[in-house]
């Protein structure tokens, strides 16, 4: 996805529900390089040093709507 909150929010409160998916899960990874270290420096004001994956399922199949965690 992308690291500006305000779209986090648009995916989460608006796009899911008009596709049927519910929030279920954000991860946020590090970027490393081959060798370990970051790809940018970790104090680096140009660009965020993590990324992010959210993770939705269809509503109502197999189980219960999962609980919508508010916030970041």
């Amino acid at each position: 996805m992308t690291n500006r909150e305000r779209l986090w929010r648009f995916v989460e409160a608006e796009l899911l529900p008009a596709w049927g998916l519910a929030p279920v899960a954000t991860w946020l990874w590090l970027k490393l390089a081959d060798d370990g270290r970051p790809t940018t420096p970790l104090v680096s004001g140009l660009e965020k040093q993590d990324s992010v994956l959210s993770k939705g399922c269809q509503r109502g199949v197999g189980r219960p709507s999962p609980p919508v965690a508010q916030g970041r």
